[in-house]
């Protein structure tokens, strides 16, 4: 009889149709989510297993190129909206990475070495 019972549950388990079986799920920050990729916020990627443990790493962002960076609330990195930049110490003129820029008694230029700060010269 025991044995009948359980093969019978079984057969009746066995029959469910697939969308009436449990995917498996994650628990994560109060929110729940499919077994998976997911991303809870715009910085953070999550991955949830089969077993229900989530695992997650904070998104890597180098560091701008440009003294006028933004945060765009859609991306998780600052963006440069006008590209790679520098300023002129002491008046705080951005200069275009390439361009050189000339106010009447210096020119300067953003150096290739990667700094922020414009080289000038007197001319």
């Amino acid at each position: 009889m025991y044995r009948k019972v359980l093969l019978s549950l079984f057969a009746v388990a066995c029959a469910l149709p697939t969308d009436l079986v449990p995917t498996p799920q994650c628990l994560y920050n109060g929110h729940i989510y499919p077994s998976g990729a997911f991303q809870p916020s715009v910085c953070v990627h999550c991955q949830c297993s089969s077993t229900g443990l989530v695992t997650c790493a904070p998104q890597f962002c180098p560091p701008p190129i440009c003294v006028d960076a933004v945060k765009d609330p859609s991306k998780c990195c600052p963006v440069c909206p006008n590209g790679r930049n520098c300023r002129i110490s002491g008046d705080g003129t951005v200069v275009k990475f390439g361009e050189n820029y000339f106010d009447g008694s210096q020119e300067c230029h953003c150096p290739s070495h990667g700094s922020f700060e414009a080289e000038c010269i007197y001319v």
